[in-house]
């Protein structure tokens, strides 16, 4: 089976690679060598026998390139939210995911499964437990609260300490910055 990992040249894609390998998969590389990312080129890291294409996954012909013959795509592109330019930011990210989708439909290619890469920043700080009112997802800590050195998030009804929860299903997000939103519209296109 023959996998495109996009985004496969950065930190999260490079170890995704070298997994795929491992598994035993042909592996196929999309990656726009962003120069602030990568300002020395192609890392020398990237495994022989790696099909590696330079190229955005917002151009249709790089992208529509990377997808022939492809059984998966672990879509890990992403332009890094450090970077001011925000119109940039989304159009990479979201726009990228969006023509991923658009391309595998319109030209009805024979990809089994789509694995798209999210941030923990659409979930916000997660759940706890309030004695008071059980389960809650917690808003973000306020000015108020960070400039006091209050580190720990509390309920915002009562002043309860809250407990963390691990490995509950999240069922809310919260829209509290661009990479955040980027994230959620991302989920939203895989229905």
């Amino acid at each position: 089976m023959r996998v495109l990992v996009t985004g496969g040249a950065g930190f999260i894609g490079s170890h995704l690679v070298s997994r795929f390998l491992e598994e035993g998969f042909r592996v196929r590389v999309l990656d726009s060598l962003e120069p602030k990312v990568h300002p020395y080129g192609r890392p020398n890291d990237i495994p022989s026998g790696v099909d590696f294409i330079q190229g955005e996954v917002t151009d249709r012909r790089a992208l529509l390139a990377a997808l022939h013959d492809v059984d998966i795509v672990s879509h890990q592109a992403a332009y890094q939210d450090y970077m001011p330019d925000f119109s940039r930011f989304l159009h990479v990210n979201a726009v990228g995911t969006s023509l991923l989708y658009e391309l595998i439909v319109r030209e009805k290619l024979k990809v089994k499964k789509v694995i798209v890469a999210s941030s923990q920043s659409v979930y916000g700080e997660g759940q706890y437990v309030c004695s008071v009112h059980g389960f809650v997802q917690p808003a973000p800590r306020s000015q108020e609260q960070l400039s006091l050195g209050q580190w720990e998030v509390r309920c915002l009804s009562v002043t309860s300490r809250l407990s963390r929860v691990c490995c509950r299903r999240i069922t809310q997000t919260r829209i509290t910055n661009t990479p955040c939103l980027n994230s959620l519209l991302r989920k939203l296109l895989l229905g």
